[in-house]
């Protein structure tokens, strides 16, 4: 399959995509909130050239873009659930 038949034509003309080892059908497919949330932040995601020229490292605009999408998201921890471990 081609990334065309995971990824909407909207984001594939925003953003590269690359494909490895079938991460993309494998995120799609096995983790399909945790995707619909990721193409949502691509989808308001908005970084100009002047945004990547600017100098100043984490004080720039884009970590405070990245910041501002992923700071209402809760963090749901691993997808395996926790099992105790016990000495034998």
């Amino acid at each position: 399959m081609q990334i065309a038949d995971y990824i909407d034509a909207d984001l594939l003309d925003k953003f590269e995509f690359h494909n490895y080892n079938h991460a993309i059908e494998i995120i799609t497919q096995a983790f399909p909130e945790e995707w619909r949330e990721v193409v949502e932040c691509l989808r308001k995601l908005d970084i100009t050239t002047d945004d990547l020229r600017e100098a100043g490292g984490n004080e720039t605009k884009i970590p405070k873009k990245l910041s501002s999408f992923i700071q209402d998201k809760p963090i749901k921890g691993d997808a395996f659930p926790a099992f105790p471990l016990r000495s034998v």
